[in-house]
């Protein structure tokens, strides 16, 4: 893999999450929802894998920005998972 495949890794968990999101926004959570979470992850695991075999001061930006879509994605879970296990039992994170 490569930065170029990095970022092509990126653009499909962008693809992914934003189609999740659409789902959890319509309440169409299950089966297929969380094949596009578990899809996204991989993806970012790939982009994490890459990043650590590139030099860190010069790639900054991408090591920030996925560490900000793994947040994204960690958000978007939580907000289907049951009250109970949320902090206060807060709707959304």
């Amino acid at each position: 893999m490569s930065l170029v495949d990095a970022n092509h890794a990126i653009e499909a968990f962008l693809d992914a999450i934003g189609e999740a999101q659409a789902m959890a926004d319509r309440g169409k959570v299950g089966v297929d929802f969380d094949y596009l979470l578990r899809h996204a992850k991989e993806l970012l695991d790939l982009v994490d894998e890459e990043i650590s075999k590139v030099d860190t001061v010069g790639n900054r930006d991408l090591i920030v920005s996925a560490a900000m879509l793994r947040e994204k994605l960690e958000r978007l879970r939580g907000t289907t998972s049951p009250p109970s296990s949320r902090p206060n039992g807060a709707l959304r994170p």
